[in-house]
């Protein structure tokens, strides 16, 4: 599945709230999520709102979420 915005899918950590970014209002870029039998994860991409206004789309990040 492939998500543009919005709110993420989580099973571990909220990758907007849980990880340690640094300071800003961080919002979801993006997600993309596997649902293949062994392989059950999600790939967030997070990127600070003003950046985003800005277009500045180098200083996005990205986290992984999978089950357990």
């Amino acid at each position: 599945s492939v998500q543009i915005g919005g709110y993420p899918w989580v099973w571990n950590n909220d990758p907007v709230t849980d990880y340690d970014h640094g300071p800003g209002d961080w919002v979801l870029l993006a997600e993309i999520g596997a649902d293949d039998g062994d392989l059950l994860g999600r790939v967030h991409w997070v990127i600070r709102r003003d950046d985003l206004a800005a277009g500045r789309f180098t200083r996005a990040r990205a986290c992984y979420d999978t089950v357990g």
